[in-house]
């Protein structure tokens, strides 16, 4: 159950798919003049597993318009989401590649309506160029993007200063398995981690 989680490091999943990653904090044993202890704000979730609690979620949570040029998504940042309430984020994880012509923006999505390529090809130009590392992006980052890590330390940022919430990250990951886990462990994060059995029942 939440409230008697003990976290330990690892990363939940494998491959380049979705890679759903809990980060539930550990809570201390409350004495008598302790307040009631809340989970996520609610003291009856801390006795709920976790796959009974819903959370709000964000969609491309990285995609803030200090982040993102073109077609930003969320009005604040990943920090500003956790403080307005928003439990789980969904991120994609790139390498920033080159962007060199409309054409291969349109091959990469080939929904783009007509002449649009050309158009978002203009807007990304500055951000056009290979950059090394990995990133926080949507489709492609030369839209915008932010450092994998910067943004894992934002959460685990979060974390240390609300002691009592669970966060769960869902990474749709373009990088490798390794470079998600170098991230992690770089960004601090890896005693909030939750190890989950896929076989096992949800604490």
């Amino acid at each position: 159950r939440l409230g008697a989680v003990r976290p330990s490091p690892a990363v939940i999943g494998a491959g380049a798919t979705v890679v759903a990653v809990g980060v539930l904090v550990a809570l201390g044993s409350p004495s008598s003049a302790d307040p009631p202890q809340r989970c996520n704000g609610h003291a009856e979730l801390c006795d709920r597993p976790y796959d009974e609690v819903v959370q709000a979620a964000t969609h491309n949570s990285m995609s803030s318009p200090e982040v993102v040029r073109v077609w930003p998504e969320h009005d604040g940042d990943l920090r500003d989401q956790l403080d307005a309430g928003i439990r789980a984020l969904l991120i994609d994880t790139h390498y920033w590649e080159a962007r060199v012509s409309p054409q291969q923006l349109q091959e990469a999505d080939p929904d783009l309506p007509d002449g649009l390529a050309g158009v978002l090809f203009r807007a990304a130009e500055p951000f056009a160029e290979e950059r090394d590392g990995t990133w926080m992006c949507h489709n492609h980052c030369a839209f915008g993007g932010m450092p994998f890590l910067d943004g894992l330390v934002q959460v685990r940022e979060f974390l240390e200063d609300n002691p009592d919430e669970v966060v769960t990250l869902v990474i749709q990951d373009a990088i490798t398995v390794d470079d998600t886990v170098a991230a992690v462990a770089d960004a601090g994060l890896e005693p909030y981690l939750h190890v989950h059995d896929p076989d096992g029942a949800w604490a």
